[in-house]
Parts: structure tokens; sequence; C-alpha cells
């Protein structure tokens, strides 16, 4: 029987604005997955310093999640590690940001429609959704 993440099985689910991750495995049925882990933000923000993960791409190691900013609010968001047997959030994965203020994020700026906003840039991401109710 192959390794479970050679199959493909999981779904790793970002909440942008909640912050949460969601792990799903769509085995046995892929029309049907099921949630097996919740990575809370408070987890994110105590081991990795970030708020809103996005992006996700696999390494050969770990799993790299980009994030757009910090709890405060006041930083730029960077790359941090995932486990990928446990899942569990390993740390960020900037040694050293040095004097940079700039995100180091796995993606760039987008802004899909004026509802949905998603940007690499805090004030962008802040301001709009401060402003928009799209309810």
């Amino acid at each position: 029987m192959p390794h479970p993440h050679l199959e493909r099985r999981y779904l790793i689910v970002p909440g942008l604005r909640s912050s949460r991750i969601y792990v799903l495995d769509t085995k046995p049925d892929p029309r049907c997955p099921r949630l097996v882990k919740t990575i809370e933000p408070e987890t994110l923000h105590q081991k990795t310093g970030y708020t809103r993960p996005h992006t996700v791409h696999c390494g050969p190691d770990d799993l790299y999640m980009g994030a757009l900013g910090t709890p405060d609010g006041g930083g730029p968001g960077g790359v941090f590690l995932l486990d990928h047997t446990s899942f569990d959030v390993k740390g960020p994965w900037e040694a050293d940001r040095g004097r940079s203020s700039l995100p180091m994020t796995s993606g760039g700026i987008w802004a899909m429609t004026p509802c949905s906003p998603v940007s690499g840039e805090r004030p962008v991401w802040l301001r709009m959704e401060s402003t928009r109710n799209c309810s």
C-alpha cells in the first residue's frame, strides 16, 4: 500500500478571513470528503506570527503556505511550513527577514472582484475588509 500522501487524497483548505486551515480526506469517497483536522488561528499565530493563510505548495519535506499578514495587522505576511504527514504547523519558512517590511508570500496582489479582494499588501486587504459588506 502506498504512502497516504502519495495518493493525493488530502485537500488543504485555507480560510483567508478566519485564518483557520482545514484538512479534508477524500478517501474512501472523493465526492464526500471528511474533515480530519482543523488548525485554529491561535495555533497559526503562535507558531508562525502570521494570519490569513492562502496558497499551498507541496515541497519535498513540507507543505509551504503563504500568509497575507500578522495577527495585529501591523506587519507583512510570509511563508510558513506544515508537516506533510501530521499537518502540524512547524513555523515560519523565513530564517531572517532582514530589514524588509514587504510580504514574503507565495503569491502576488490580485483583485478578483470588489467584494473578494486578495492582496499581499496589508493596507489593501485591511481597508477593503473594513469598508465592504458583501453578505
